[in-house]
């Protein structure tokens, strides 16, 4: 709970307060805050539920004052409405908070795949790395790097040049498309038509791919004519599944590649007259909040915003103070969430 001054206005918990509540020393909770690897495990955590209980916030302008340091991190994003940017960052900024650090948010022009190309905000900020959230496609040219130094550590979902600042949180999305059309495929369906994403874009291509793997395990054809690419908007899902059941007949299961173009999937079979799960079941890709309260719920790959945010962060952090974080890549598996879209009763 905060204390507050006889005016009302809230005075700031200090370190030393978190060290006493702790039973540590003042050394100790500054080193949990810069994620020592020497700090006990059993240690960290009292650290961390003090900070917690009091609501402790480093004071990131007197360290910057201190350190001759700006501790702030650009996040670059070429779309303020996207439902997984805005849970990554929200994440992103939580750890980055906790962490002392403050982030300034970067709008950018973008090509028509979404690759971010040119944010002048980063040309007015001294900032000390760059989260960049943009998962890349095959015709990414990389231009936004030009206007960052290549000493400045930066972070990305996906998109990176080789280079050697860079660091990679990838989403496993083959994985996770494998094991949602693998579901289906259990469950007897046979005639599975995939409402992809838009051509081009690696997370695009990592769902095909799995979407294909999954059906060669069965010995199943994949049939191009059994896919639409879509906008992830209900209202493309809507669209592209109105163009498959005027197509062809016999389609069994649909696999959405995000959970608002299932949305759009859901009220389309309603509108044909087609049960699902009975007669068409669907899966779809995110595992954003409303997906559960559909009726019926939606079976979802499950993206854990919450792990990629703080991941994100933590490794551009670890960057930014010199430690080593190993690989160009880190994979975060997809799992899946099964609900009634999948299952029959």
């Amino acid at each position: 709970m905060s204390k507050r001054m006889s005016g009302g206005a809230p005075l700031r918990v200090t370190m030393d307060e978190v060290a006493r509540s702790a039973k540590v020393s003042r050394q100790t909770v500054s080193r949990v805050l810069h994620d020592n690897a020497y700090i006990a495990p059993g240690t960290r955590e009292r650290v961390r539920k003090a900070i917690e209980k009091l609501g402790y916030v480093p004071d990131a302008v007197a360290r910057s004052l201190a350190h001759k340091r700006t501790y702030l991190v650009a996040a670059v994003l070429t779309e303020f409405a996207g439902y997984s940017r805005a849970r990554i960052l929200m994440h992103a900024e939580e750890e980055a908070r906790a962490r002392g650090y403050n982030v300034f948010i970067c709008g950018s022009l973008s090509s028509p795949k979404g690759e971010p190309l040119e944010s002048p905000l980063l040309n007015s900020q001294k900032y000390e790395g760059v989260l960049i959230l943009y998962r890349g496609s095959v015709d990414d040219r990389f231009a936004l790097f030009k206007q960052i130094h290549r000493d400045v550590p930066v972070v990305t979902l996906g998109y990176a040049p080789k280079m050697p600042q860079v660091r990679r949180i990838v989403l496993d999305d083959r994985g996770g498309a494998y094991r949602a059309v693998k579901l289906l495929l259990s469950s007897g369906r046979r005639t599975i038509a995939q409402i992809a994403g838009p051509p081009g874009r690696f997370d695009t291509s990592g769902r095909m791919q799995g979407w294909r793997e999954a059906l060669a395990d069965f010995g199943i054809q994949a049939e191009e004519r059994l896919v639409r690419h879509a906008q992830w908007t209900p209202e493309a899902g809507y669209d592209q599944t109105c163009s498959l059941l005027n197509d062809y007949d016999g389609i069994d299961a649909i696999f959405a590649h995000s959970d608002l173009i299932a949305i759009g999937c859901l009220r389309a079979l309603n509108e044909y007259g087609l049960k699902v799960p009975h007669d068409v079941a669907v899966v779809g890709f995110d595992n954003i909040s409303i997906a559960a309260l559909l009726t019926p719920s939606l079976t979802t790959v499950d993206q854990p915003f919450a792990e990629i945010g703080r991941t994100a962060m933590q490794c551009l952090i670890a960057r930014i103070e010199g430690g080593d974080v190993g690989k160009m890549s880190r994979a975060i598996s997809a799992e899946l969430v099964i609900r009634e879209s999948t299952t029959v009763s």
